[in-house]
């Protein structure tokens, strides 16, 4: 992936659903200026950031045993616009998968108000035709995006108190 566009895991559930994070930046460097105060984040980001979710299910549900490929987006619908500052919620809700894809139902969201949603197919590309080593190193560059996503499921979360002011 070039750009990574998921932020942060907060749920998953094997086989079913996982939601995400995306915090919208300026930084993203993926807007143009529209008006005289924001850039909006294209359309096409916020459906990148939906199939990034539903690669990452995809991936997590089948142990990472091969790539999951965006291969077609259907009935994309979008309502509105995300711009910088704005924190979108992300849902991606496996339908149906089998050994070569997987169909999923992926939406987005600001504030509990819908920006886009859509049906996507994912293709899913066998590590096993690469070798051993090959496929070794793809599933640890999976797993570590995830540790990178949602850190607290892969390592101890060390609290510490808060000083009282």
């Amino acid at each position: 992936m070039r750009y990574i566009l998921i932020d942060r895991i907060t749920a998953y559930e094997s086989g079913k659903m996982l939601k995400a994070i995306k915090n919208v930046t300026f930084s993203d460097g993926v807007g143009r200026p529209h008006g005289a105060n924001w850039m909006p984040f294209p359309a096409a980001f916020v459906m990148e950031s939906m199939a990034q979710a539903a690669g990452l299910l995809v991936a997590m549900t089948i142990d990472y045993k091969a790539q999951p490929v965006l291969a077609k987006v259907q009935q994309m619908r979008v309502y509105g616009r995300a711009k910088p500052g704005d924190r979108l919620d992300v849902f991606a809700g496996l339908e149906d998968i089998q050994e070569a894809g997987a169909r999923l139902y992926v939406k987005s969201s600001r504030s509990g108000v819908p920006i886009a949603e859509a049906t996507v197919f994912l293709s899913l590309l066998s590590f096993e035709d690469l070798g051993m080593e090959k496929a070794s190193k793809h599933r640890r560059m999976l797993r570590s995006v995830v540790a990178n996503l949602a850190p607290e499921w892969f390592c101890e979360v060390q609290k510490v108190p808060v000083a009282t002011l």
